[in-house]
């Protein structure tokens, strides 16, 4: 059943598309799938310790991306469902099959309302990802196998020509699993099921044709398989600045106040309760050729696929383009620390970096390079002190030729 629900989510989203659109853009929505084969060396497989020796291995991914877009009268809607096969040399046990799935809709009702809806699905094998700009794979943990479900929903409603109101609810599961036949006791820390809920509201002035200020309360309740339960309230003013696609700037500095219930290693339960800033800045700039991608935060997290919550710091730049359209170019660098909400818990850092590079060789295939590295440490656990990289070169094939879209700078844009 698990394994139908990225099919069962293209099918609802079909649905819904054939609902919404007329005969005309149904007929010219556009479909542009690639497949690619990647050759790959990871320095170390298992993610192994300070106490432990590292093994490195060659795998070979194939990738299958098919996306789906297109508008309707009041709105747009884009669906990406990318399956791959993965398949080591010598650590076989790891072969894997791994699933993600994303889904968007954006309408417009009326002149003052947007709605926006997301849905993500994903099934892998992998925490700490330092390409990823997912808050659970900022740090290394035990290697298992992962699903991961995720649904936002979001309004804003503009009331008059002076204010804006923003709400959202959104929610996320992760469940994680032994991999069969693959000892992970050795390597990284505990991983451990969790759930995480959250609602928003944001009330903002208008105080010119692109730039508002607000206050925003934000609660999040992050509920952990055996450790602990979160409350979190977040409030804080708000800002944000747009002009077109190409200029986005947005921010939030307040307090937040934590409550929950905590098991500590010993066993023992306790009401516990903390308090501090928070804060997020965003910006991302897009030029002729090239973007600029600038995040910075500082918030409570339900602690990644790590034992127990946390107050995550994250900093990332990333830097890249696609100058005469015939290559394009990511580079990103990244710092996070995590100081868990449980004093018996040590905190850790983690530093990684990575430089991906595309070159058209023609409307119907692409060679692609990628590299990325990460650095983890601070812990007085010695197997979550670790370390790799990867390498790794491959080929892409458009069956129905690139998307146009492909080779504009899009900030944020990885693949």
């Amino acid at each position: 059943m698990i394994r139908d629900f990225p099919l069962r989510l293209t099918a609802v989203a079909g649905t819904l598309k054939l609902l919404l659109s007329s005969p005309a853009s149904a007929a010219s929505d556009p479909f542009h799938p690639k497949v690619d084969i990647e050759r790959s060396y990871t320095s170390n497989v298992r993610y192994a310790g300070a106490t432990d020796d590292e093994d490195s291995d060659w795998s070979t991914r194939m990738r299958l991306t098919l996306p789906l877009h297109g508008t309707w009268a009041k709105g747009t809607w884009g669906t990406t469902y990318s399956p791959s096969f993965v398949r080591y040399d010598e650590f076989t046990v790891l072969d894997d099959n791994e699933h993600r799935f994303w889904m968007q809709m954006v309408a417009t009702p009326d002149r003052t309302t947007e709605l926006f809806l997301s849905a993500e699905y994903i099934r892998d094998q992998v925490q700490a990802r330092p390409e990823s700009q997912n808050p659970s794979d900022l740090f290394v943990a035990s290697r298992t196998d992962r699903q991961m479900y995720g649904l936002t929903f979001r309004s804003v409603k503009d009331f008059g020509a002076e204010w804006k109101w923003t709400s959202s609810l959104d929610g996320a599961k992760y469940n994680y699993s032994a991999i069969p036949g693959f000892d992970a006791d050795e390597t990284g820390g505990v991983s451990e099921d969790r759930a995480e809920y959250g609602a928003s509201v944001d009330v903002a002035r208008i105080v010119s044709q692109s730039s508002t200020v607000g206050l925003e309360y934000d609660f999040r309740r992050f509920e952990l398989d055996v450790s602990e339960s979160k409350n979190n309230h977040l409030l804080g003013a708000t800002f944000s600045r747009t002009m077109g696609r190409d200029y986005t700037m947005r921010g939030r500095l307040g307090v937040f106040y934590r409550t929950g219930e905590t098991v500590s290693t010993s066993g023992t339960e306790t009401s516990v309760s903390d308090s501090g800033l928070q804060g997020f800045f965003l910006l991302q700039r897009a030029f002729r050729e090239h973007y600029l991608n600038l995040t910075a935060s500082y918030l409570p997290s339900s602690g990644g696929a790590l034992e127990g919550t946390s107050t995550d710091t994250a900093l990332r730049v990333g830097l890249g383009g696609a100058p005469g359209r015939a290559w394009r170019w990511h580079a990103f660098s990244a710092f996070a620390r995590r100081d868990s909400a449980d004093p018996e818990l040590d905190g850790l850092r983690s530093v990684s970096g990575g430089l991906f590079l595309e070159w058209s060789l023609g409307r119907w295939i692409e060679l692609r390079l990628e590299g990325n590295a990460l650095d983890q440490s601070g812990s007085g656990t010695a197997e979550l002190n670790t370390d790799y990289y990867v390498a790794g070169v491959g080929l892409v094939w458009h069956p129905a030729g690139r998307d146009p879209g492909a080779g504009k700078a899009r900030p944020g844009a990885l693949r």
